[in-house]
């Protein structure tokens, strides 16, 4: 049973302060893509000179895909993402709540999964609680490639986000028939039936 235990420095719990060294350890290891799943942004996360240094070295990196609940934040995303490196595949999903951040390169991948939202009250005021996630063995692997297919659910049921000139008009857009499209859960998407996680 002790061998599907994750190593100590596999698996962090801890507060706000996660945010940042998810973003630090994703631009550490180079990572080739990086996919934030967070339904409020705003300028307050980027007035943290440390976490604007390290989100700006981790995007420049590769891929990015930012999935967010609200123009306003989706608006905050491009603020931030202004600086000239990579642009970034930034998509709006008005029921999104899940909190997740995820980045990987060929041999390596990190996870944070946690109540943050992409914001300065995340980082210095709420009381936040998250798990980091670093894999070093195949237990902890296998969870995070899990995260990464529900992520991609997800990213593959948002919108790309266009400018919006009605600022109210953040709702469900409709699909091409007219009709709103109710989803299944996402892990019913991504995980094979009989996975477990």
């Amino acid at each position: 049973m002790t061998g599907h235990l994750p190593k100590a420095d596999e698996v962090r719990i801890g507060g706000g302060e996660l945010l940042l060294s998810f973003f630090e350890e994703a631009s550490r290891m180079r990572a080739e893509r990086l996919v934030v799943l967070s339904p409020y942004v705003d300028d307050g996360a980027f007035a943290d000179p440390a976490l604007t240094s390290s989100w700006k070295r981790a995007s420049a990196l590769g891929e990015n895909i930012v999935v967010v609940r609200t123009a306003q934040a989706a608006e905050a995303v491009l603020r931030a993402m202004q600086s000239g490196h990579r642009r970034c595949n930034l998509r709006l999903n008005p029921k999104l709540h899940a909190k997740v951040f995820v980045a990987w390169r060929h041999g390596a991948e990190i996870a944070l999964v946690g109540s943050h939202n992409l914001t300065g009250a995340a980082l210095h005021t709420n009381e936040e609680i998250g798990i980091l996630i670093k894999p070093a063995t195949n237990a902890t692997r296998a969870i995070v490639w899990q995260l990464r297919a529900a992520v991609d659910a997800v990213v593959r049921a948002s919108d790309t986000y266009r400018a919006n000139t009605n600022p109210s008009d953040t709702g469900p857009r409709s699909r091409s028939n007219g009709s709103l499209q109710r989803s299944r859960n996402v892990f019913d998407r991504a995980s094979p039936r009989g996975s477990v996680v």
